[in-house]
């Protein structure tokens, strides 16, 4: 992954980042907690991107699941043992 620009985006640009499958960095305010997410449109994870993150980023992995995946997983949840 390269670093196009180093300087901060507004909104529309991240927006316009995520529709073509770049990573974009969101950071907090300086005066808050003063650190950054990566982030990618789901449709655009690899298993690469996902390295990535994990390697560079060293923080908790977070992804939104499909309604099927959610229910197969409360199905093995709920089944007796």
């Amino acid at each position: 992954m390269t670093i196009i620009n180093s300087v901060l985006a507004s909104v529309p640009e991240a927006i316009a980042a995520f529709k073509t499958g770049e990573t974009v960095i969101i950071v907090d305010d300086e005066t808050r907690e003063n650190e950054g997410d990566l982030a990618i449109a789901g449709e655009f994870v690899t298993p690469e991107a996902v390295n990535f993150f994990a390697r560079e980023g060293r923080g908790t992995i977070k992804g939104r699941l499909n309604r099927s995946i959610r229910a197969g997983a409360m199905e093995k949840q709920m089944r007796p043992r």
